[in-house]
This record gives structure tokens, C-alpha cells and sequence, in this order.
């Protein structure tokens, strides 16, 4: 800004002041607590106390100034001058001043304090623009808050301790002590050059015989390569240089160390070093539960696996370290943190208490000003004694141990980091670890644990490198990274999404029916007594968005639906569930984030699901179709329905699946009366083929101004992806237009030069009524003209049902992460992890063919599902299994090994066979299904002629 610093009555000395008083605001050296007053703090957890009562929320650095003698006016004068100074500047700060002078005196000082924010205000007009000034009656401060403020200031100032600002910072000057970090050295590393027997190599990596890890042998991959190690309560994120983060409770909320989601420098948060240098992996193993890196140099070597407790809270570095010198050698080994202790650490970091407590050779740290986790103690501890520790600095946290190694001697232990409530506890943790073979045995069980999760199917087909993700790696990325941890190298949710979660677990109901079962029940609670739904939400904290979306509320019935024909569960139905209460959205609000309670008043799972049907069908536009409200499935078409006129003809299709396939259950369930719901959705069903047919295939939605999208006449968009899909798999479309359908897909959206195929075309760049911010994407990136994957696993399922499996195998296995990564070209261009399937691949001529997000996305519970029991079709009724397999035409035959809870069935699918038939244990039946029995057997089924309708 060109500000006048003759009428701002600055001079040299003011300004060198100034800054330096900036440069403590923001600077990241040591934040200092008084002594006397430490002990308040590791007591007491600050979430008991906030200043919000006084409107200060602490989203702006504040400076303290404590007035104990009017008198001593010149200096409050002299940091609103400073504060004056910055905000012209657009540096935004809060200053607090609290009145300790004495009664009779106070008023003078309150009305002079005045008078000077008066002339600011009146002569800049800084009503509208952050940071504000706030008087405090000291005699109005409590002593938690007055402990509070001093801690959250960045700079504090007493009229006792000086009378000028010169003094006041001259002083301070003396008190800071700037932090120089070292260089980092890194050792020098041995690179294997051997050849590398392993499954699809691609001169980065491959598989090893089983396809259960993923072997890196070259380190300079295109993009971080990761893994995300979780249970329900605590993970990590490792990549394949040993970067990432790891997490306590919520991966948003409460980060242990800084999580950077940066593919150019893939900085360290949390690591190891050795006598003053960091190593670099030259090789890395990603397993279930478990990465191990490789580190080689001329006078020593060491493995390190990282991995996560199956149950508690805790992270290992197991390491095993060989001296490689031919004398005796002296290692100091130093394990360091990052620390964040919250959503990141510009916020948290100068707020933690660390300590180093002998009795549990540990130092321990805690985020005493965490409105939520304050009560958490997170710890950094070694099988081995600390030799030294480090406590002091902001930035890093660590501790240190010692090893003495005899030439080639090998020397085995492990670092730890975790969380728990209270000292006790983390003291019983450590002891629960502090040996190698417990922290062996828990790494075994880990293993044990995630084999046999991932083994409710193992399939073996002609095709290895369809064996290979689904054997593996696409449920065990649905159940860590979806499910866990709700994160990835590149998103960090932490959250519940209504739709999100609900169709994770419904995807995974074929493994494991009470996962569902718990997340139907839990999203039924979300729901309010309006029908609508919070679109995501932090449980702990009770807050959630409220929103205009029009399709969350209808996957809860999609869920029911499928949980209850899969496990023949129709007690379900009988749960009596809550409701959430909250604020309502206010006229012309999209959505609000809100805090949440639950209501004492409950109805059944039933009634819930009938709520979800009856709002969609009493929100229907002029031209019968769905209101898209504030959005339907995809988020970012948020403005197409806004002000409550247009309507989306996806969610039209969506709402007739569903409802058809509800009916049936409904009527068992209490012989519910139907009619009334079959004429709705003959409606619903002329109204899609009369309103929503533009010639060749289906409109995407309307504007509210009635514009289409999705049609011949756009200029962009003329073609979406979801409603040519789910006309096909509501089977609302006749045959008469499918055939114009799929053609209409193959010509405009399937990429056989980029092997993509996108969500729509052409890409949103230009148009004047806007869909939304899909149009903040740039084009050919995620939904905005790229492949969005979930979607296309949509149109993979309707090939399947019009009998098209030789197209929608292609089209399953084109997507299939290890084909895009078969040569050092493939991986060049797709750059992502060859092993877990990508939420989105770029059309981008930038960037063509480019994966974009890994790990966290639905697209890997889609891709599972749609292997079992649409491709190899195993679908589970109840206690009945029936085989309607589509695999390619060239397949003879395949197997198939199905745990059903505590029995195993072997499984051969004979293809070839010119009768039809099924026998068990030698025995034929006259089904087209077998019934499932727990007796704890092993049984032979062979399945004649594959299909048996």
C-alpha cells in the first residue's frame, strides 16, 4: 500500500523497531513459559479454558501488553502505533491489553487506550479488516486465562520491566536466542545393481513371486511411492524414501509429525540418523502392515521396518544394524520428530511440553493448548537406553542411543513413537514394547493379521496381474487408507463422509458384513429428523457440514439395500437409531459447518431409509426429475441446482435403482404396502426417457435457468459418464437406445490413446453459466475432463450387464495400476504407485495419461467388489453362494478359494465343460447355487459350464 509514513510520525528508529518486532511475531525460535507457571500447564489441559468470551480467537499472532501504571501510557501508544503500522501493510494482529492499573486510575488509562484506536480506525477505516485491539479489566481475567494469554502471545510487553518500546525490545532481544540449524549431511550410499528377479519389473520396482510386496530397487521414483500403515486408531504414511507422517486418532486433527503433500521435495517429518547423517534407503519393501527399507554404506548397513501396532497406538522403527568394518566401531544413533501435535504445525508447534522422564527412558510431549487432544501424552522411546535427548528446539524432537559393534557383529532394536492418556499409561506401553522379541511378535501378528483379512477370496485366474490386486492390494488399500486412516500421501480427510464411507463398506460387505453393518447404523445416526444429512463429519468434536447435496441421503438406502440381500440380515431394519439436531441452513445458505447433538428421539432403520426416499421424491423439479440442490455424486457441480430449480438426471437414475430394489425388501420385511412407490418410479422412469434423451444418449443435468449440461448443444460437457451408466444399470433405458448409449461412450469418452476413460467431454474451461468449482480444476485434471476411477468402475458394471465382459475386462485390466507400469516408458508417464489403483488419471496434454491421487479413494472398494462379484461373479446371498461369472471369453477356467467365517471352499470354476452343474465334495446338486455351512471343513466345489441360469 502507498501509505504516507510522515502522517503515520514514523522515523528510522520506529521502523527498525517494527521490524524487529515482526520478526518475533513470526519468528520459530524457542517460545519461552514462565517457570512458576509450567506446572499449571502439565497439570492442567488449556481445552478447560479459551478467551472466545472476550472474541479472541487466537487466528492472529497477538501481542500482550500488561499496564500496571498509567504513567506508563507511551508504550501502549507506541505498539498501537507498530500495530497501526502492519495493518497498513495488510499484516493482521491482534493486540490485547490488559488494565492492571488500580481502581482509581483505570478509567484514564481504558479512555486514552481509546482515544488512539478511535484516530486509527477513523483515519484508515480498519473496521472491515482483520485483527483488532481488545481491553481487558484485569480484575475480568481469571488466572487460567491470564496463564492462557501469556503462553499464546507471541510477544509480551510490562510497563513494570520498561517504559519505552526501545527498551522493551532491547530487552526482549536479549531474552531470544535464534535457533541455527545445521546442514544436513548425508552418508554415502551403496546402490545394488543386481538384477532383479521380481514380477512386472519396470526398472523401479515389481512384485515379488506372490504379489503381497512391492519390491523398490531404484529410489528416484517419479512421484513418492507409499504405503499407508493404519489400524482403527493410529497410522502412518511412508513412502519409498522414507517420507510421510504419522497420526494419533484423526489423520486431520491430530498429526504426530508434519505432513508436507509435497512430491517435489518429499521432506522428512521423522526419521533416523547415523553419527550426524541421514541415510538414504536404497532399496524398499511395501507390505501389508509393514514397509522395510534398506540402508548400505562402506563401514556399515541397516534395515529398518516401519510398522504400526495391530491394536495400540504405537509405531516401531525395528532396525537391524551390521558393522561392516574390519574393526571394532562406536554408532550414535539419533531417531528425530518433527513434531505437529494437531492439523499442522505453524499452529501447534509452539505450544508443546516436552520432557525427558528416566524411569520410562522416554522424553514425552504434549500439546498443552489442543482444544481436543491436550489430554494426549505422545512419546519417543528405544529398546535400547537414551544416551542423550533433545527437548528444546520447536522444530525437532529426539532422542539418541549408543552401540559398540565388533567387526561384522549385527546388532538388533527399535525406536518407538506413540500416544496414550496419561503418563501411567504411557508408561505401561513402553513396557509392553521394550524388548525385541515382543516388538518381533507384534510385527508377526501384524502380518498374521492383514493374511488372513485379506484372504475371505483368493483367487487364481490366467491373468497374474489381475491376481496380484485383487489378492491384496486393492482391499487392503479400501480397509488401511479408506477406512483406518482416511488418508493418503495426498489427501489427509480424517473425517466421515456420508456417501464416502457408506460406499467403502458396503463395497467391502462380501469380507466382512459387520463393518458395514456398524457404518449403516452409524450414518443412520448423522440424519436429521428433515430427512437431510450431515455431508461429513468429526465425530469427537460433534461437528459436521450441513449441506444442500441431494444424493447423500439416498446411500444409506443403497447400503441397506445391498447389506440385507448380501447377509440375509433383515433384523437390521428393527434398529432403533437417533437422529443428529443442529442448526438449520438460513435462506440463500448452500451449507453451514455446525455442531452437532443427537436426539433422545429414535426411529428404526426402516423409517430412516423410508425419510431418505420420501425427501427425494418430495424435492422433484417442473420436469419431474431430482432437485440437484447443492450437488449431487460429484461435489464440484455444486452451482448446477443452487437456488433450488435445476435438477440432475443422474440422480434421477440413481433414485429409481434404488427405490426398485428396495421395494422387494420392504415387502418382506412387513409386507409394506408398495403401490404407492411403483407409480412414483413409473413417473420417475418417463420422465428420465421423456425429459432427459437428447438424441443419442442422456443429459447430465439442468441448470436452474434451464439450460442443459451434458447435451449436443454445449459447448463443453457435452457428455457425462454417470447418467450413460446408470441408465444401464437402473435399466431405465430401453433397448431400443442402448445400443446409442455405449456408442456414444466409446466415441466420446473411452481414450484408447491415453487408455482413459474420462467422466466427460470436453472439459469445462470457458463456460459462461458455471457448473461449479469443477471448473477451478484446470481442464483434463480429476473430474473436470479426466478420469475420475470410481466413475468408470460405474460403466465397467453396466458393460457387464448388457453382456459386453471381453469390453469391460479390457477396460478393468486397462486401469489396472501394474499394466500402466510395465516399462520404464509406462511409469514415466503414469508416475504413480504400479501396486494401489488412482483415484483419477489426467487428460491434461501437459500431462497425459498422469495418475493423479492414490491410496485415498473409493475407486479401490469398487474395483474389488466388481472383481468378485461382477467379473468372477461369487455373489452371496444370505447363506447361499451363487457363480455368474463374465470373465473373458478366453479364459478355460479358474479357482477360487472362499473362507465363509470358520470353513474353506476350494472353488474350480470349469468353463469349458459343455454340461452345467455343481458338485460338493464329489456330490452333485440340482442348484444354481451351493448353501454355506460352518463346519468348520474344507470343501471341493467344482462349478460345470460357469454360468448356471
Amino acid at each position: 500500500n502507498n501509505i504516507n509514513t510522515k502522517m503515520l510520525n514514523i522515523n528510522g528508529p520506529d521502523m527498525r523497531n517494527y521490524n524487529m518486532m515482526l520478526n518475533f511475531l513470526y519468528q520459530t525460535s524457542k517460545h519461552f513459559i514462565n517457570p512458576e507457571r509450567k506446572d499449571i500447564l502439565t497439570k492442567n489441559s488449556m481445552n478447560q479454558t479459551n478467551l472466545w468470551k472476550y472474541g479472541i480467537t487466537g487466528d492472529y499472532p497477538i501481542m500482550l501488553v500488561e499496564v500496571h501504571e498509567s504513567e506508563s501510557i507511551n508504550l501502549v501508544k507506541e505498539v498501537l502505533k507498530a500495530y497501526e503500522f502492519y495493518k497498513t501493510r495488510s499484516v493482521f494482529i491482534d493486540v490485547v491489553i490488559i488494565n492492571r492499573e488500580n481502581d482509581e486510575y483505570k478509567p484514564i488509562v481504558k479512555r486514552e487506550i481509546e482515544k488512539e484506536i478511535y484516530r486509527m480506525n477513523t483515519l484508515f477505516d480498519f473496521y472491515s479488516t482483520p485483527g483488532r485491539i481488545f481491553i481487558l479489566d484485569d480484575k475480568d481475567v481469571s488466572y487460567a486465562e491470564d496463564i492462557l494469554l501469556n503462553m499464546v502471545a507471541r510477544l509480551r510487553f510490562d510497563t513494570r520491566k520498561s517504559a519505552s518500546l526501545r527498551d522493551s525490545i532491547y530487552e526482549l532481544q536479549k531474552e531470544n536466542r535464534m535457533v541455527s540449524y545445521a546442514p544436513i549431511k548425508y552418508a554415502d550410499t551403496i546402490v545394488d545393481d543386481e538384477e532383479q528377479d521380481l514380477k512386472f519389473y519396470n526398472n523401479f520396482g515389481g512384485f515379488n513371486k506372490n504379489g503381497d510386496e512391492y519390491v523398490i530397487t531404484n529410489p528416484n521414483t517419479p512421484t513418492p511411492w507409499s504405503n499407508v500403515i493404519a489400524n482403527p486408531n493410529f497410522g502412518t504414511i511412508v513412502t519409498n524414501n522414507e517420507c510421510g507422517f504419522t497420526y494419533a486418532y484423526n489423520s486431520q486433527m491430530f498429526k504426530i509429525t508434519s505432513w508436507t503433500n509435497d512430491i517435489v521435495l518429499n521432506d522428512k517429518s521423522e526419521g533416523v540418523v547415523v553419527n550426524g547423517e541421514r541415510v538414504d534407503a536404497t532399496k524398499c519393501i511395501h507390505g501389508f502392515g509393514y514397509s522395510t527399507f534398506e540402508h548400505d554404506t562402506k563401514d556399515y548397513s541397516f534395515d529398518t521396518t516401519h510398522f504400526v501396532a495391530e491394536n495400540d497406538t504405537i509405531k516401531f522403527y525395528k532396525i537391524n544394524f551390521i558393522n561392516k568394518a574390519n574393526e571394532t566401531r562406536k554408532y550414535k544413533i539419533n531417531f528425530w520428530i518433527n513434531p505437529t501435535f494437531g492439523p499442522n504445525e505453524e499452529k501447534s508447534s509452539r505450544y508443546l511440553l516436552s520432557d525427558y522422564y528416566e524411569q520410562m527412558n522416554a522424553i514425552l510431549i504434549r500439546n498443552v493448548y489442543n482444544t481436543n487432544f491436550s489430554h494426549i501424552t505422545a512419546f519417543l522411546s528405544s529398546t535400547l537406553p537414551l544416551s542423550k535427548w533433545s527437548i528444546d528446539l520447536i522444530l525437532f524432537k529426539s532422542i539418541e542411543v549408543e552401540i559398540e559393534l565388533k567387526a561384522g557383529e549385527e546388532k538388533e532394536f527399535s525406536f518407538m513413537l506413540g500416544t496414550e492418556i496419561g503418563n501411567e499409561n504411557v508408561q505401561k506401553l513402553i513396557e509392553k514394547y521394550n524388548s525385541n522379541e515382543e516388538i518381533n511378535k507384534e510385527l508377526k501378528d501384524v502380518k498374521d493379521y492383514w493374511k488372513k483379512r485379506l484372504s475371505t477370496y483368493k483367487i487364481k485366474t490366467p491373468d497374474e496381474s489381475f491376481n496380484f490386486v485383487v489378492n491384496g492390494w486393492y482391499l487392503y488399500q479400501a480397509i488401511s487408507s479408506r477406512i483406518n486412516a482416511k488418508a493418503g500421501f495426498y489427501q489427509v480427510g480424517g473425517a466421515f463422509g456420508y456417501r464416502d464411507q457408506l460406499q467403502d463398506c458396503t463395497n467391502l460387505c462380501i469380507v466382512d458384513q459387520d463393518l458395514t453393518k456398524n457404518q449403516i447404523i452409524e450414518n443412520a445416526k448423522h440424519q436429521f429428523m428433515e430427512g437431510d444429512v450431515l455431508h461429513w463429519w468429526h465425530e469427537f468434536i460433534k461437528m459436521g457440514l450441513r449441506s444442500k447435496y441431494k444424493d447423500d441421503f439416498l446411500w444409506l438406502v443403497y447400503a441397506v439395500n445391498k447389506y440385507v440381500t448380501i447377509s440375509g440380515d433383515y433384523k437390521i431394519l428393527d434398529e432403533e437409531i437417533e437422529f443428529v439436531d443442529g442448526d438449520k441452513l438460513s435462506p440463500g445458505e448452500d451449507e453451514r459447518g455446525i455442531n452437532f447433538v443427537y436426539t433422545n428421539s429414535k426411529k428404526t432403520l426402516f423409517e430412516h431409509c423410508l425419510l431418505s426416499i420420501y425427501k427425494s421424491f418430495a424435492e422433484l423439479g417442473e420436469n419431474g426429475l431430482p432437485l440437484m440442490g447443492g450437488g449431487d455424486w460429484n461435489d464440484g457441480m455444486n452451482k448446477v441446482g443452487i437456488k433450488g430449480k435445476g435438477t440432475s438426471v443422474w440422480l434421477g437414475f440413481f433414485l429409481y435403482a434404488i427405490v426398485k430394489e428396495f421395494l422387494p425388501i420392504a415387502k418382506k420385511y412387513k409386507n409394506f404396502d408398495t403401490k404407492e412407490y411403483e407409480e412414483k418410479l413409473k413417473k420417475l422412469k418417463d420422465s428420465l426417457n421423456n425429459n432427459a434423451w437428447d438424441g443419442d444418449y442422456y443429459l447430465r443435468a439442468f441448470f436452474d435457468n434451464g439450460e442443459t449440461l451434458g447435451s449436443h448443444n454445449n459447448i463443453e460437457c457435452k457428455i457425462d459418464l454417470l447418467s450413460q451408466s446408470f441408465s444401464i444399470l437402473s435399466e431405465v433405458v430401453d433397448r431400443s437406445r442402448l445400443e446409442s448409449v455405449v456408442r456414444s461412450v466409446e466415441e466420446n469418452l473411452v481414450d484408447d490413446n491415453l487408455e482413459i476413460i474420462k467422466l466427460l467431454s470436453p472439459a469445462f474451461e470457458k463456460s459462461v453459466t458455471s457448473p461449479g468449482y469443477i471448473m477451478d480444476y484446470p481442464a483434463g485434471i480429476r473430474e473436470n475432463g479426466g478420469q475420475y476411477t470410481h466413475a468408470t468402475s460405474w460403466y465397467i458394471m453396466a458393460l457387464i450387464k448388457i453382456g459386453a465382459r471381453d469390453k469391460a475386462y479390457e477396460y478393468y485390466q486397462m486401469i489396472n495400476p501394474i499394466n500402466r507400469s510395465l516399462t520404464k516408458k509406462d511409469v514415466a508417464r503414469y508416475k504413480v504407485e504400479p501396486y494401489v489403483i488412482a483415484a483419477d488419471i489426467y487428460s491434461n496434454p501437459s500431462h497425459p495419461a498422469r495418475g493423479g491421487w492414490t491410496w485415498y479413494t473409493g475407486s479401490a472398494g469398487w474395483f474389488y467388489n466388481i472383481a468378485i462379484t461382477e467379473i468372477l461373479g461369487l455373489k452371496k446371498e444370505g447363506n447361499t453362494l451363487h457363480f455368474k461369472p463374465n470373465v473373458p471369453s478366453t479364459w478355460k477356467n479358474f479357482e477360487v478359494e472362499y473362507r465363509y467365517k470358520d470353513t474353506l471352499y476350494k472353488i474350480k470354476i470349469n468353463l469349458d465343460s459343455k454340461t452345467k452343474g455343481i458338485s460338493v465334495d464329489g456330490d452333485k446338486i440340482n442348484k444354481n447355487f451351493i448353501t454355506l455351512k460352518n463346519d468348520k471343513r474344507i470343501h471341493a466345489v467344482i462349478v460345470y459350464g460357469g454360468t448356471n441360469d
